[in-house]
């Protein structure tokens, strides 16, 4: 008898000491999710995309006409503009404008990568 085949999703790593992962492929999705969503936004007409820090420094670029990006959780920050699906990219409003967050993985490595780059 053939054994069934199972998937299991972990949607943050902060979880994924509770899956048994030896012996399994594991596929991460943040860094393709966070990616689709920055080539969807400059496809789109997006001017740029600036790494920060975290959550508060996002919310501040708000104030400066930055369209708002973020997830925790697998949803959509409270009070920002867009989350991590890439088809919220794909809408008139992102046409010219700036968005300083891609999600939160891309987010960390981008600002490694990018830390002397000046905006």
């Amino acid at each position: 008898m053939d054994k069934i085949k199972s998937v299991d999703v972990c949607l943050t790593p902060e979880l994924m000491h509770l899956y048994e992962v030896r012996e399994k492929t594991v596929v991460v999705v943040d860094i393709l999710r966070a990616t689709s969503c920055m080539v969807t936004a400059f496809a789109h007409g997006a001017k740029s995309i600036m790494p920060v820090a975290d959550l508060d420094e996002c919310r501040g670029m708000k104030e400066k006409s930055f369209i708002t990006s973020g997830e925790r959780n697998g949803e959509k920050v409270n009070g920002f503009d867009k989350g991590n699906s890439p088809f919220e990219y794909m809408t008139p409003d992102i046409k010219g404008k700036k968005s300083p967050s891609p999600p939160r993985m891309a987010r960390r490595q981008l600002k490694k990568v990018n830390s002397q780059k000046n905006y």
